[in-house]
């Protein structure tokens, strides 16, 4: 998998967000601490906070690309749920709706196979 160079932060995560947009390395001080202020202002009021074009594009294109090349290697997981995503009641007559299984495949994140890092 090719390394993309994201950006010079120590902290990997700030590589990954628009600080120019979003100065969050340091909330306790100057742009930090207003943005921090202005978005807890928006969520009192609103219940919300837009932070759109958080993460910068090319950081998304990369994450998807590490997604899509570990994709391969995960496991899957399969559970078998009624569609009010619960477990099968067999006491419940053989043509009830709610004994109807429906497989749910999901990917099983914590048994992803681990790859060497470059």
């Amino acid at each position: 998998m090719p390394q993309t160079n994201l950006g010079t932060e120590t902290d990997m995560a700030l590589n990954l967000v628009d600080i120019a947009r979003y100065p969050i390395a340091d909330l306790e001080t100057g742009e930090g601490a207003e943005f921090l202020k202005a978005c807890q202002d928006h969520m009192e009021t609103h219940g919300w906070c837009n932070l759109d074009g958080f993460i910068r594009a090319e950081a998304l294109a990369a994450l998807e690309d590490e997604a899509s090349n570990l994709l391969p290697g995960a496991e899957v997981l399969t559970i078998k749920r009624n569609i009010y995503q619960g477990a099968i009641d067999p006491s419940l007559p053989e043509d009830d709706p709610r004994r109807r299984e429906l497989p749910m495949l999901r990917p099983s994140w914590p048994m992803i196979k681990s790859r060497p890092t470059r």
